[in-house]
């Protein structure tokens, strides 16, 4: 009888493990594909929310976040005297009297502020702002002397130069719509005219100053 000789047949795995690397290939594709979809959404709600926020900043300020030259000085140094100014010439009604003393108050307070920002910023201001003190003291010497207007002007314009320069120097002229508003208001004082006669010129500028300050 006829020997009959049968083989085991074996299994083949290799497309099976081949089957199964091309899952994992697909599977990696899909998750890496869902991953990017969550970052791409994640990246635009924070654009989202960081826009709003940097255009509020800019409402506020006046100014986009961050456009100071130098962000490591220290506002402290000068805020107590900017704070002074402000407080000092936020309610000025029925203010002014025939002593000048509000006036020659809120002068030197103003020079002094901007002296404390420009020793902040490394700003030199060749003593504009002494002179304006200088006048401010000058007004108070004579109550009727009838120059105390022009006196009042030159002193509003150094003030006005030298916050022109702090600008130029520490924020890169970002506010200089705003000095040119303050500068107009100097101007429009009068020198020929008695300061009690123009009291609404003489505020229009430390308003203008006191909005200045504010930012600062």
């Amino acid at each position: 009888m006829a020997n009959i000789r049968i083989e085991e047949k074996k299994t083949n795995f290799i497309p099976i493990l081949l089957g199964l690397l091309l899952l994992g290939l697909v599977a990696w594709a899909g998750f890496a594909f869902l991953d990017d979809e969550d970052n791409d959404g994640a990246l635009l709600d924070t654009e989202e929310v960081e826009a709003p926020l940097a255009e509020m900043a800019t409402e506020i300020t006046g100014q986009p976040d961050g456009t100071y030259l130098d962000n490591d000085v220290d506002a402290t140094l000068y805020q107590p005297a900017v704070t002074k100014f402000i407080t000092y010439t936020t309610e000025m009604e029925g203010e002014m009297g025939l002593d000048h003393e509000f006036s020659h108050n809120a002068i030197t307070y103003l020079a002094e502020a901007t002296e404390a920002i420009a020793d902040a910023y490394d700003v030199n201001l060749t003593d504009n702002t002494e002179r304006a003190k200088q006048l401010a003291d000058e007004i108070t010497v004579d109550p009727y002397a009838t120059n105390h207007a022009e006196k009042i002007r030159m002193a509003a314009i150094n003030i006005t130069e030298s916050l022109e320069r702090i600008d130029a120097t520490a924020f890169n002229n970002m506010n200089s719509a705003h000095i040119e508003t303050i500068r107009e208001e100097a101007q429009a004082i009068d020198g020929a005219t008695l300061t009690l006669n123009q009291k609404e010129d003489v505020r229009g500028f430390l308003k203008a100053a006191n909005k200045l300050m504010m930012k600062m």
